[in-house]
């Protein structure tokens, strides 16, 4: 089994700072909306990026062992809030990857990296709402 630890110390006003296993620091506070200070990053945006940063490393893993020539990759991604049963929550993320590979054969494998780490990824497999996630995968096309 591996842990991971995370430690957070109230700063002032509505502000908490985040202190990771690896010391650093991410200072946070509640979505404006909640009425948290704006400027700040919120709970919220770090459960849907690290929802999107698992998928992106799950992604390169499988890219790295099935030897696809990967030219770019980025993601973005979308949580959805929703009031549902009297209570606000998550009900639902949108991840897009952009992919640009250097060869067609790279195109087909990178569509099943992508399948791959939709079904590996640690931190979708942990939540609770649905994760749908929309690959865009190109070749390299050089002039």
């Amino acid at each position: 089994m591996k842990t991971f630890r995370s430690r957070t110390r109230w700063i002032g006003e509505k502000k908490g700072e985040l202190t990771f296993e690896n010391g650093e620091k991410v200072e946070f506070s509640s979505p404006v909306d909640f009425g948290g200070m704006d400027g700040f990053v919120v709970p919220e945006e770090l459960l849907i990026a690290s929802l999107n940063a698992c998928l992106h490393m799950t992604f390169l893993t499988f890219a790295q062992k099935m030897r696809i020539q990967v030219q770019s990759f980025e993601s973005e991604a979308e949580g959805h809030l929703d009031e549902t049963n009297d209570t606000i929550r998550f009900v639902g993320c949108t991840v897009r990857l952009r992919v640009l590979v250097a060869s067609e054969r790279d195109a087909t494998q990178a569509d099943k990296a992508v399948s791959l780490a939709e079904k590996r990824c640690f931190v979708s497999n942990s939540v609770d709402f649905e994760v749908s996630v929309e690959p865009t995968i190109r070749v390299s096309r050089t002039e």
